[in-house]
C-alpha cells in the first residue's frame, strides 16, 4: 500500500503532516496531463458518435448461408444444416431481415422435432417479429402472425397483430428478399 493520508485533524500538527500530500496534489503538470487526457477522451467519444459507421464490416448476406444449409440437408448432414440454418437466423437478424428469419424459421422446422415457445423455430420467429416492427413492416408482421398460425399458436399469431402500429407507413421498408417457399 502507498502512503495513506490521515482522516482526522488534530490541531496545528496534523495540518503539517498533511501539506506534503496537498503539495504532491497541486502540482499543476498533473493537472495539465489529467486534462489532456480527460479532452483526449471526449474527442474520441465525440468523433466515434458522429462517425459510427467508421470502421465498421458489411454484415455478410444470409442467401449463401441458407443455401448452403439447404444443400446440407440435401445430403443427409443434419448437423451441418442445423448450424447453417442458425447462422443464417443470425445473419439475417442483424440485417434485421425478417424475410431471411422466416427462411431460416422454415428449415429449422424441418430439423426439429421440438415445438413451443422455447423450440429454435419459435425463436426465430419471435425474432422475426422484432425485425418487422423495428422495420415498421406490415406485411413482415402479417408474414409472422400467418407463420406462427400455421405452426398452431394462434395466441401468439394475434398478439402479433397486435403489435402494428397505426402510425405505420403503409409502403414501409420490407425484406430485401422474401422467402416463398411452401413451409407454411
Amino acid at each position: 500500500m502507498g502512503p495513506q493520508i490521515p482522516i482526522a485533524l488534530k490541531g496545528q500538527d496534523g495540518l503539517s503532516e498533511m501539506i506534503p500530500y496537498i503539495e504532491k496534489i497541486s502540482q499543476s503538470g498533473r493537472w495539465y496531463f489529467a486534462f489532456a487526457v480527460f479532452l483526449s477522451f471526449l474527442f474520441l467519444v465525440g468523433f466515434a458518435w458522429i462517425r459510427p459507421d467508421i470502421n465498421r464490416e458489411e454484415i455478410p448476406d444470409w442467401r449463401p448461408v441458407l443455401a448452403r444449409a439447404e444443400a446440407a440437408l440435401e445430403k443427409s448432414e443434419l448437423y451441418d444444416a442445423k448450424s447453417l440454418y442458425s447462422q443464417a437466423a443470425h445473419l439475417a437478424s442483424w440485417r434485421e431481415d425478417w424475410g431471411g428469419l422466416l427462411a431460416a424459421a422454415c428449415g429449422m422446422k424441418a430439423l426439429d422435432n421440438e415445438s413451443g415457445p422455447y423450440s429454435n423455430v419459435h425463436t426465430i420467429l419471435v425474432r422475426a417479429m422484432m425485425a418487422g416492427e423495428s422495420r415498421q413492416s406490415r406485411a413482415g408482421i402479417a408474414a409472422v402472425a400467418r407463420t406462427f398460425a400455421a405452426i398452431g399458436e394462434d395466441k401468439a399469431g394475434s398478439m402479433v397483430l397486435s403489435r402494428i402500429q397505426t402510425d405505420w407507413p403503409d409502403d414501409a421498408q420490407d425484406s430485401t428478399n422474401v422467402y416463398a417457399g411452401g413451409c407454411w
